[in-house]
C-alpha cells in the first residue's frame, strides 16, 4: 500500500528541476494495446504468491499481479508495444507472440511513498506585445509540458496502465498538452503561463523475472523461473493530467518575458 511522503526543503527543487514547458501541441493519447490494458487492469490474472505461477501462465498472460509482493509481472516486449505510439496490436498473432517471450520484469509497489507539490506559475513561450496597438489581439499557443521520467517502458507501463493502486493510473504521465487561446487589449502585454501538479513514486522495487527452458534426452520440455536480486528504482517524477491550470497573463508584475520575448 502506498503512502504519503512529507516534502521536505531539499526535495522540492530536485523534483521541480525535472519539470519543462514548451510552447508546442503533441498527440499523447495512448496506443489501443496501453489502453486495452488500462481497462482491464482490475482483471488482471492474479496470484497470492510468485511460487504459485507458472511459466506458460505468464507467457499466456503477459502480466501478471502478485499479492504477496503487492507487484505487476510484465513481459518487456509488451510494454514497449504498449508504449509505442504508433503500435497497432494484431488480436490473430499477440497470443503467439505472449508464447514466445522469455524476458519480464517485477516491479512491487509494497513499500511505495509518493510526494505531491503543487508548481509555481511557469511561461508557456515569450510574451505577445499589443502595446501599439488600438484593437484587442487574439492570440493561440500549444503547449508541453513534461517531467523527462528517464524510466523504462516497462515501468511506464506498469505505472500508467495497470498500477496496483487505483491512485496511480492513467491520470498521471510524463507529460501533457493542451492548447490555449487568450485575448490581449490594447496596450497590454499578454503571457501564457501553466501550474500543475508533481507526484514523486519513491521505493519502487524491480527484478528480472527469465523463463528458461530445458529439454531432457527423453525430449520432454519443461520451463522453470530464474529470478534476479531486488534492485531500488531511482525516484521519479510523474504529472498530474487532471490537476494543472492555464492562464492569460497581463499583470505586468507576473510576466516573465525575459524567458523569450519578442517584443
Amino acid at each position: 500500500m502506498w503512502t504519503s511522503l512529507i516534502l521536505t526543503s531539499l526535495m522540492i527543487p530536485s523534483i521541480i528541476a525535472n519539470l519543462k514547458v514548451f510552447p508546442k501541441q503533441q498527440d499523447l493519447h495512448p496506443n489501443k494495446l496501453q489502453q486495452i490494458y488500462h481497462d482491464i487492469r482490475k482483471d488482471i490474472y492474479t496470484v497470492d504468491t510468485i511460487d504459485q505461477l507458472k511459466p506458460k501462465e505468464l507467457r499466456t498472460f503477459g502480466i501478471v499481479r502478485v499479492n504477496a509482493t503487492n507487484s505487476i509481472i510484465v513481459s518487456s516486449k509488451l510494454a514497449d508495444d504498449a508504449m509505442n505510439p504508433y503500435y497497432a496490436p494484431s488480436l490473430d498473432n499477440m497470443n503467439l507472440k505472449l508464447q514466445q517471450l522469455n524476458d519480464f520484469t517485477e516491479i512491487s509497489f509494497q513499500d511505495l511513498e509518493t510526494s505531491v507539490i503543487e508548481t509555481d506559475w511557469e511561461p508557456i513561450g515569450g510574451c505577445h506585445s499589443n502595446l501599439r496597438s488600438d484593437t484587442p489581439s487574439t492570440y493561440s499557443q500549444g503547449w508541453l509540458l513534461s517531467v523527462g521520467s528517464g524510466v523504462t517502458n516497462t515501468i511506464s507501463f506498469t505505472v500508467n496502465s495497470v498500477s496496483v493502486d487505483g491512485y496511480i493510473d492513467l491520470t498521471y504521465s510524463a507529460a501533457i498538452s493542451g492548447s490555449i487561446t487568450c485575448t490581449v487589449n490594447p496596450g497590454k502585454t499578454l503571457q501564457f503561463q501553466i501550474k500543475s501538479e508533481l507526484v514523486s513514486l519513491q521505493n519502487v522495487k524491480t527484478r528480472s523475472v527469465y523463463i528458461k527452458d530445458s529439454t531432457s534426452i527423453w525430449g520432454v520440455i519443461t520451463s522453470n523461473f530464474e529470478m534476479g536480486e531486488w534492485d531500488k528504482l531511482d525516484d521519479y517524477t510523474q504529472v498530474n493530467q487532471r490537476n494543472f491550470q492555464t492562464a492569460c497573463v497581463t499583470d505586468s508584475t507576473l510576466l516573465q518575458c525575459d524567458y523569450n520575448s519578442d517584443q
